[in-house]
């Protein structure tokens, strides 16, 4: 526990080394975004989507910039020399991650609570859902971005992001317009029979966002053990 907390100060100390007024400026982001546009009708679930959207990348644009660190001032070589064991490092880093995905989670909180001072509030259900899917959606990112970054150097990771991005999109678009009346159905069996059910659907969830984790784990620890620093 002593090392696993070392490494999580170390990345602590990274993560603000160049201060802590960036990452003030992104957390603020959003709740000035709700004071400025939440209060118009009609954009308030708009604004909500956007929101999400931000929270869920922030967070993986903050770990991904440990790494570019890393390489920017050598301290790739320098953790082969630090009294830190390999796999509590990237056990430390894995909790780096949790807690910058609860903060995200807390600011997306406020947000939803100043959407009520602007006059757009939305429902309890709905606050949860969304809760959900920033904590969720914002792990499972990050948990794919950090076996790429273990294996790959950040310049390599921006150029694969990019292509694998494109690539990604429009394959989900054409199987879509290929398939649509197929994911249709599979869509409308999913909300009648599965996700109408709110404890199944939190199981389902948790289940899989946990299975993700521990398979990004796995694999993380495997490629940075054999890794020459």
């Amino acid at each position: 526990m002593n090392a696993i907390a070392k490494a999580v100060r170390l990345d602590r100390l990274r993560m603000t080394a160049n201060g802590m007024l960036s990452m003030l400026v992104m957390a603020a982001l959003p709740p000035a975004f709700v004071l400025l546009l939440g209060g118009f009708d009609g954009v308030s679930i708009v604004v909500t989507g956007v929101i999400e959207g931000m929270l869920m990348t922030v967070p993986a644009a903050l770990t991904m910039n440990l790494f570019v660190y890393e390489d920017q001032n050598n301290h790739r070589q320098m953790n082969a020399i630090v009294p830190i064991a390999r796999q509590y490092q990237v056990v430390g880093r894995y909790l780096i991650m949790a807690v910058v995905d609860v903060c995200a989670v807390m600011d997306f909180a406020l947000c939803i609570g100043l959407t009520y001072v602007v006059g757009g509030g939305t429902d309890l259900t709905s606050a949860l859902v969304g809760l959900a899917v920033v904590f969720g959606g914002s792990i499972v990112m990050e948990s794919i971005l950090l076996p790429l970054m273990y294996r790959f150097s950040s310049a390599e990771i921006v150029l694969l992001l990019m292509v694998g991005l494109m690539l990604v999109v429009f394959a989900l678009c054409a199987l879509a317009l290929l398939f649509k009346a197929q994911v249709t159905a599979i869509v409308a069996c999913l909300g009648a029979h599965v996700f109408v059910l709110m404890p199944l659907t939190v199981l389902i969830g948790v289940a899989f966002v946990a299975i993700v984790v521990a398979a990004s784990l796995s694999i993380s620890l495997r490629i940075y053990l054999r890794k020459e620093l």
